[in-house]
């Protein structure tokens, strides 16, 4: 993995944020504590610089500590995203994540702790998903109390963990994706649970219509920038489950 210069990363901040006006910045990297001693000194130049900017960033469960995380959000950073994907420790290990779901709640925790906006990804419909555990990572996700949990149907692209899994069960044609991009096949990859969309429904409709998450968004909203914010994503939501709806 290459890293630019962190005096180079810090002009570009400056820049932006003198020269332009920019008053948020989002990292776009996989994994943005991937290296902590680089992170350490991007936060620390930008205190040192006096660089008045909000920012978030990705990042991993594994890679994070109390510590560092005070430091970013004293730096400006006011939410991270974590790429979490299932609620079931089967799951995460049939997927290779390296991860527990006791480091998942230790890592969202300390993030919120130090007073940051958390984020998290989930992927419902891996190998070997059903109801139970499809159930099990929305109520995970319920239980982390993430500002914003984030749904997936999962699909098997050509030649990653997930496809090769999947061929070795038997649950897709192994050679779907090359006769797919020769144009010899038009059909949609089917997904690997039954009932994949309504499971997405039913995860986004369990997560965001509680009265506790409600009452919540309502706590934190500080400015009319943070109420129109709230109106569209719930508005969006509520169209969304009114069209599905119709569509049955």
């Amino acid at each position: 993995v290459r890293f630019r210069k962190v005096e180079s990363v810090l002009d570009e901040i400056e820049l932006l944020v003198r020269n332009f006006g920019t008053r948020e910045i989002n990292f776009a990297v996989e994994t943005f504590t991937l290296k902590k001693d680089y992170t350490i000194a991007l936060c620390e130049g930008i205190l040192k610089r006096r660089i008045k900017v909000r920012w978030q960033a990705p990042t991993r469960v594994d890679c994070v500590d109390l510590e560092l995380l005070r430091l970013m959000n004293r730096a400006g950073c006011w939410q991270l995203r974590f790429g979490l994907e299932s609620g079931n420790q089967r799951i995460l290990d049939l997927m290779k994540k390296n991860i527990t779901l006791g480091m998942v709640e230790s890592a969202v925790g300390m993030a919120q702790k130090v007073g940051m906006r958390t984020v998290g990804y989930f992927i419902l419909g891996y190998v070997d998903e059903n109801a139970q555990s499809v159930n099990n990572t929305i109520q995970f996700a319920k239980k982390l109390d993430l500002d914003s949990a984030v749904f997936y149907l999962g699909v098997p692209y050509y030649k990653t963990n997930f496809h090769d899994l999947a061929v070795e069960r038997g649950l897709i044609d192994a050679n779907y994706w090359p006769e797919w991009v020769m144009g010899r096949r038009t059909d949609p990859l089917p997904f690997l649970i039954p009932d994949a969309e309504k499971w997405l429904q039913r995860a986004y409709s369990d997560y965001y219509y509680r009265p506790k998450y409600i009452l919540k968004r309502l706590r934190t909203m500080r400015s009319p920038q943070d109420m129109c914010e709230n109106l569209v994503a719930g508005s969006s939501l509520l169209l969304t489950k009114i069209r599905r709806q119709f569509q049955q």
